[in-house]
């Protein structure tokens, strides 16, 4: 991708490892506390939001968060923030023997994979939607690992067998817990594979492969992402079985990888990072920490500076009754907005995820309640709108059933697709409105100022 002004200078330091080392105070990082107090914190519900079955109204303008890069951010309007801002067209349900594909135009669900004696870690879809990248392995233990490349509207699977020449895999104390990681890199028909039992690896359709860091280097790498020119990678990795998991960056230019620490891994192991995200084309990640020490996982959201060791606290949910925990997030291509999906911390009947649209840099915000709870979600930024699946009715270690939503650019939630109870995932409704607010009028979880995390000698 052809970058133009200062935003050519962003990648380029961020290959230097030797300017991301001088860095001081790369030290271990304990995170705020979840209770914030600032005072430019904003609620969904509040005169910016739209009651239940009203239009969606302009966004009012506010102060800029403090952090943010500008010096005063102009508030976005609601429609501008939930307007399509991507290419994708599909998204994507991963079970453990099948991968199903929902469309929002048509609104249908069908399956593309499946196998009952492979188990399905990380599915990726490419930037034309027309190819999915699979992670699987041997159903019985995380060995033998492939990559598949699968056609979304049929055709031949290509399967690339991937792992150590020798036929002896590196086997750590313990596998990561996740499902790998995937990410297309930019302009090259390949993927970059983190594989749970150690290693990143380039992987092409015709079985060539590139080692990008021996497992010796990444023990136990679980999410990746490539930024959008390609030339810098991050994941996250787990040192030991016992830590927790901090986040690593470095340069694709240079083959295997030299990656330098950009969160560094909880000692404790009370804190995990999952996902990772680049912010458009800036020198910024984005990432879940999900925090352990007072009992019950919560996930916050937070933006990190590769060239900063100080976290910027972006999302947290308030301490009281009932807390939410961030789920899964996705930065929009142009960097401006961030989805995000919410789940009460606490089990309870009754309770649904939530789908939030954030400015990044600003301090617009909505909150759209889905009908259902929902685990492991998913967010695409469409052509059509925000698409977002996962699993309805878990039950224990049983997949769930598959589901699909639609929040559109007038603010309605649509369901897209819904498997019924022992159905076959090719049976795909018709998209339907759900009675459902354009924002929930209800107290809701805040959206306080970026906080620094502090650090800790």
């Amino acid at each position: 991708m052809t970058k133009s002004g200062s935003l050519q200078a962003g990648p380029a330091r961020l290959l230097s490892r030797r300017s991301l080392l001088i860095v001081p105070g790369l030290s271990v990082l304990a995170v705020a506390s979840c209770g914030d107090e600032s005072n430019d914190r904003h609620f969904a519900g509040d005169p910016r939001t739209a009651p239940a079955g009203s239009t969606v109204p302009p966004q009012q303008t506010s102060v800029a968060r403090a952090g943010s890069p500008t010096a005063a951010a102009t508030a976005m309007e609601t429609l501008d923030l939930i307007s399509p801002r991507g290419s994708g067209a599909i998204g994507l349900i991963p079970l453990r023997h099948e991968l199903i594909v929902v469309h929002a135009n048509p609104a249908e669900g069908r399956s593309i994979w499946s196998n009952d004696d492979r188990a399905l870690w990380s599915a990726v879809a490419d930037p034309t939607s027309t190819i999915v990248a699979a992670l699987t392995s041997d159903d019985n233990s995380a060995t033998d690992w492939t990559v598949e490349f699968i056609p979304v509207d049929g055709g031949d699977i290509v399967t690339v067998p991937v792992g150590a020449a020798s036929g002896k895999e590196h086997a750590p104390d313990a596998v990561a817990e996740g499902r790998g990681g995937l990410a297309w890199l930019p302009d090259s028909g390949s993927v970059v594979v983190s594989l749970p039992s150690g290693g990143l690896l380039q992987v092409f359709p015709d079985g060539s492969q590139v080692k990008l860091a021996k497992a010796a280097i990444a023990k136990r790498p679980q999410a990746v992402a490539l930024s959008q020119d390609g030339g810098a990678i991050a994941f996250v990795e787990q040192p030991t079985g016992s830590d927790g998991s901090g986040i690593y960056a470095g340069s694709m230019r240079a083959k295997p990888i030299d990656p330098i620490v950009v969160l560094p891994p909880d000692r404790s192991g009370n804190r995990y990072a999952r996902d990772v995200q680049w912010i458009g084309e800036s020198d910024r990640l984005a990432t879940i920490l999900e925090r352990e020490e007072l009992g019950s996982p919560q996930g916050d959201l937070f933006f990190l500076d590769v060239h900063n060791p100080t976290p910027q606290l972006a999302w947290t949910s308030p301490s009281g009754r009932d807390p939410a925990s961030v789920e899964s997030f996705s930065i929009s291509p142009d960097g401006l907005v961030t989805a995000f999906v919410t789940n009460p911390a606490r089990s309870g009947v009754g309770k649904t995820s939530s789908v939030w649209v954030m400015q990044t840099d600003g301090p617009s915000i909505e909150r759209f309640d889905l009908p259902m709870k929902i685990a492991d979600p998913r967010i695409v930024f469409s052509s059509d709108g925000l698409i977002v699946t996962g699993l309805t009715g878990r039950i224990a270690d049983e997949d769930g059933l598959p589901a699909g939503f639609l929040l559109a650019p007038n603010g309605k939630i649509e369901l897209i697709y819904q498997q019924a109870p022992g159905a076959t995932p090719v049976a795909s409704p018709s998209g339907s409105p759900i009675a459902s607010p354009v924002a929930s009028p209800v107290a809701s979880p805040a959206s306080p100022s970026p906080q620094p995390v502090t650090s800790v000698e």
